[in-house]
């Protein structure tokens, strides 16, 4: 958190003109004030109190499960940042159009500091932060004997932190999935800006081999989200970088996608307006996997379907009461 202050945040709320952006803009990818005040909190307040707490004061009979029901009352604000983050990663792919923001964010990603993570990196480390105070406590109540009298305010503790780390879990899988849509479009060359929707979530990749007519093979990369299939052709790896880039040939929506098993070992099939492709994977595991998440996704999709009509059915029939 600091390091996004002083790297990222302080030059940008410093002179956003500069950078070409604005402060608004600046606002919506750290949300300074949730940010400020979580590392504050965790470098000043708790940090400096849990030190005085097992250094000046430690015995066989010492607490520290009091320090960590405090801290969970604190932990709340960290849904503040963390139901921001997905405007955070857009407002980051906005800027991103604007050439001298980004000389600004790969000179700070280059930065020794940074040990090569990128901002979108960064931020998401906040997040990351409430699950491990989850398993610390599992661990101290593992070696807690049930008659010490911090017991039963560890296992307090524990019970405050797992709520929220339920929730903060949550949001960060569906983050970590928005992380990966984005990672994937900017595998795609050019960037295919359009891919990062608010509503995508990326699911599975790898790489088929495409017939679509008897003398027709091709070696393909597919990357399938909740709402699309992405056929891409992988371009020659840059050997000195060792870096992957694919080249975009179609997307098609899974609204429209029936999946085949034609008992091949090897190959299903994908059906959609009036098309029919024939995929072939590397192996039986992978040609099950690929229909498992292809039908799951199908699935999801016609759950939401559903429940849309049903949504509508019930407010028309209100109307008509």
């Amino acid at each position: 958190l600091r390091l996004i202050e002083k790297l990222y945040l302080d030059p940008l709320m410093k002179k956003p003109d500069y950078y070409n952006i604005t402060e608004q803009d600046v606002r919506a990818i750290f949300n300074p004030i949730s940010l400020k005040i979580i590392a504050d909190f965790h470098g000043g307040v708790f940090l400096v109190k849990f030190i005085h707490k097992i250094d000046q004061t430690w015995s066989a009979w010492q607490t520290v499960g009091d320090s960590f029901c405090d801290l969970a009352g604190f932990l709340k604000i960290y849904t503040e940042y963390v139901n921001n983050f997905d405007n955070s990663l857009q407002t980051i792919q906005k800027c991103k159009k604007i050439p001298k923001f980004v000389t600004f964010l790969e000179t700070n990603a280059k930065n020794p500091e940074s040990n090569g993570i990128e901002l979108d990196g960064l931020l998401i480390e906040p997040i990351q932060r409430i699950p491990r105070y989850e398993l610390l406590l599992k661990e101290l109540l593992k070696f807690t004997d049930s008659n010490h009298p911090d017991f039963l305010t560890l296992r307090k503790a524990l019970s405050l932190i797992t709520g929220i780390a339920s929730v903060i879990n949550e949001r960060k899988r569906q983050s970590d999935s928005k992380l990966e849509v984005w990672r994937v479009a900017k595998l795609i060359k050019p960037m295919m800006e359009d891919l990062i929707s608010p509503t995508r979530r990326f699911i599975f990749e790898g790489p088929l081999r495409s017939i679509r007519t008897k003398d027709c093979v091709n070696q393909e990369y597919y990357f399938l989200f909740n709402d699309i299939l992405l056929r891409t052709k992988p371009n020659s790896i840059m050997i000195l970088s060792n870096e992957r880039s694919f080249t975009y040939k179609e997307t098609i929506p899974l609204n429209r996608v029936q999946v085949k098993d034609p008992n091949h070992p090897e190959s299903f099939q994908i059906l959609f307006q009036d098309q029919t492709l024939s995929l072939y994977a590397k192996n039986v595991q992978q040609k099950e996997l690929w229909i498992k998440h292809l039908n799951s996704a199908l699935n999801e999709i016609e759950t939401e379907s559903l429940n849309r009509s049903r949504s509508i059915s019930l407010s028309q029939s209100r109307d008509l009461d």
